[in-house]
């Protein structure tokens, strides 16, 4: 069982929250613009993208925008501005666990959880949050159980090494390239290829190629 995290599995929005973070660390660089200024660069690249495709799109028609190469461009020119900014350089962990504290989980989310252990059902995590790390430190925080330990996590990776405890050996899994459906679609196959039976929920436009271009036993995207 494969779920997105921002909107799936958590109602709050852990993608904003991790450079709201950063920037309330006392020890950021004073020089660095603000967050707005990365919105307003991916906003732009993403509307040049999305400028050569129908302003209301069919499926068919965001599966081929979700395709295109310059919205993947727009994605990972974001990511490397983000990471090459230093933003993160400066932050602590108990900032971090400060934030993760303000995170809302779906109902029910911690009983699936359970329940997909007991039958034997590997949960994971796949997202184009990020940071890996991250990821498990928001579940960490709000896991009632220990559930989460066991959870495969695929999302990108924006924090220094060292600064937040890793997961068990394997679990942590941040790839180079998680910028978008394609990417997600990448991993179903690559587990599909093992013998491993997929069911993948999400909920954004960018869960569409996962769900519908890729033959997963069952995909959810709401």
């Amino acid at each position: 069982l494969f779920l997105d995290f921002d909107s799936t599995i958590a109602i709050s929005d852990a993608f904003r929250i991790l450079p709201t973070a950063a920037y309330a660390s006392p020890r950021i660089n004073p020089f660095l613009p603000g967050w707005d200024h990365y919105k307003f660069l991916y906003h732009q690249s993403y509307d040049f993208a999305s400028g050569f495709h129908p302003a209301n799109r069919t499926v068919a028609e965001e599966l081929a925008f979700q395709h295109d190469l310059l919205l993947r461009k727009a994605e990972e020119d974001h990511f490397n501005r983000i990471k090459e900014s230093g933003m993160f350089d400066t932050i602590e962990e108990p900032m971090l666990l400060e934030h993760a504290e303000g995170i809302r989980f779906r109902k029910g989310f911690w009983e699936l959880a359970k329940e997909a252990k007991r039958r034997g059902v590997k949960v994971s995590v796949m997202s184009r949050n990020l940071s890996t790390r991250w990821l498990r430190h928001v579940l960490r925080v709000h896991d009632p159980e220990d559930l989460s330990e066991e959870m495969p996590i695929y999302a990108l990776e924006v924090l220094p090494d060292g600064l937040l405890k890793p997961g068990k050996q394997g679990m942590d899994r941040p790839r180079l390239d998680m910028h978008s459906g394609d990417d997600k679609r990448n991993v179903i196959r690559e587990m599909k290829e093992k013998g491993t039976e997929v069911v993948f929920v999400g909920d954004a436009n960018s869960d569409l190629p996962p769900v519908l271009m890729e033959p997963a036993v069952l995909g959810v995207a709401a």
